[in-house]
């Protein structure tokens, strides 16, 4: 991967023998989107935090339980699907995004975390499963 930094758009979609993604993913520092629905991805590598230039991840459907720390460095992320996929919390840090919408059905405690944030800065949040609305 460290051959096509000039890359934007990576479309893994589908590929369900995928289970793990290099460390070097990072390295594709003009990469706009990256779509890894259907895979069988388990984990993200930490250097995903390094692309920077990330407006779209979806990662619908696959087998991620968490995110990784790091994606609190992707500023310039407008989309995150998690849809069909067992991530239930969001770091709160998300919250600094610039009309970022999260889609997500399992996510169920991010709220608690996330309403001391700027709330006003998301665009859009899709939670279909939350089992308490806290009011602040």
């Amino acid at each position: 991967m460290v051959n096509s930094t000039g890359l934007k758009r990576l479309d893994l979609q589908r590929c369900t023998q995928l289970n793990t993604l290099p460390e070097s993913l990072g390295a594709l520092q003009q990469l706009e989107l990256l779509r890894l629905d259907g895979t069988a991805l388990e984990t993200l590598p930490q250097s995903l935090g390094d692309l920077t230039n990330l407006r779209l991840l979806s990662l619908e459907g696959t087998q991620l339980r968490q995110l990784p720390e790091s994606i609190k460095n992707l500023h310039n992320l407008r989309r995150l699907n998690l849809l069909k996929c067992k991530v239930t919390e969001l770091p709160p840090e998300l919250a600094q995004n610039q009309q970022l919408k999260i889609n997500s059905k399992r996510v169920t405690t991010p709220l608690p975390n996330i309403v001391n944030e700027p709330l006003h800065t998301f665009f859009e949040i899709t939670l279909t499963e939350v089992k308490e609305v806290p009011l602040y």
